[in-house]
């Protein structure tokens, strides 16, 4: 069984044009704990690449899971969520000045 989350971003106004990816994806196999998460790529080109966050916590803190930027890629596996929980990931998008925007919505993933 697999469990499929879809969550609209919507674009935030942040210092150089920096724009939030505009929708993700999260599924985890429940016969194995990893999670994929997908969004859209940024329709400004002044983005970089991105970053993913996790957080146990509704709201967080965050912290970075992605060991260096998203680029071009717009998808990353999570291979060590917490088990047990629920996961919250956030989503943040870097431009050409390595300015990182606010934190996406929440994406909510509870982990068998």
């Amino acid at each position: 069984m697999k469990i499929l989350i879809t969550l609209f971003l919507f674009a935030l106004s942040f210092p150089n044009c920096i724009a939030q990816p505009s929708s993700t994806e999260g599924s985890v196999p429940q016969e194995a704990h990893r999670v994929t998460i997908s969004f859209k790529e940024s329709t400004s080109r002044n983005i970089v690449g991105y970053n993913v966050y996790r957080s146990t916590r509704k709201g967080g803190p965050y912290a970075k899971i992605t060991p260096e930027l998203l680029a071009p890629k717009t998808a990353y596996i999570d291979i060590a969520p917490v088990p047990h929980t629920t996961n919250y990931y956030v989503i943040t998008s870097v431009n050409k000045t390595q300015q990182e925007s606010t934190y996406s919505d929440e994406l909510r993933v509870p982990i068998p």
